[in-house]
C-alpha cells in the first residue's frame, strides 16, 4: 500500500477501460493495523495520459465507515482533478451541483 500502489492501480484502470481518467484505492480499512500502517491510512489515486494527482488521508470509523469515505474522498478528489482540466470531451462540473 502506497501513493505509487494508488496511482499504478488509476493508471491500469484507465488504460484498461480505454478511458481519459481512472481512479485508485488502496489502504488499510481495519480493523487492525497492516504494518506500520494505522487502520485508515489510504491512499487515492486519479490518473490521466500525462498525470496522476494522489492523495493520502486518515481516516477514522468502521471498516465500512473507512471503505464508504474512501469512495467519498476519491470522488471528491475526481472532481477536483475534473475541474482543473481543459479538454475536450471532458466536461466540468454541472452547474449546481455541489460534489
Amino acid at each position: 500500500m502506497s501513493a505509487d500502489v494508488a496511482a499504478a492501480l488509476a493508471s491500469g484502470v484507465r488504460q484498461r477501460l480505454g478511458s481519459d481518467l481512472g481512479v485508485g484505492i488502496t489502504g488499510v480499512a481495519g480493523p487492525e493495523a497492516v504494518g506500520e500502517d494505522p487502520a485508515g491510512t489510504v491512499f487515492l489515486a486519479v490518473a490521466g495520459a500525462r498525470f496522476a494527482e494522489v492523495s493520502r488521508v486518515e481516516l477514522v470509523g468502521s471498516r465500512a465507515e473507512i471503505r464508504a469515505t474512501s469512495v467519498d474522498r476519491s470522488l471528491t478528489l475526481l472532481n477536483a482533478v475534473l475541474s482543473t482540466l481543459e479538454q475536450p470531451g471532458i466536461p466540468g462540473p454541472l452547474p449546481g451541483v455541489t460534489p
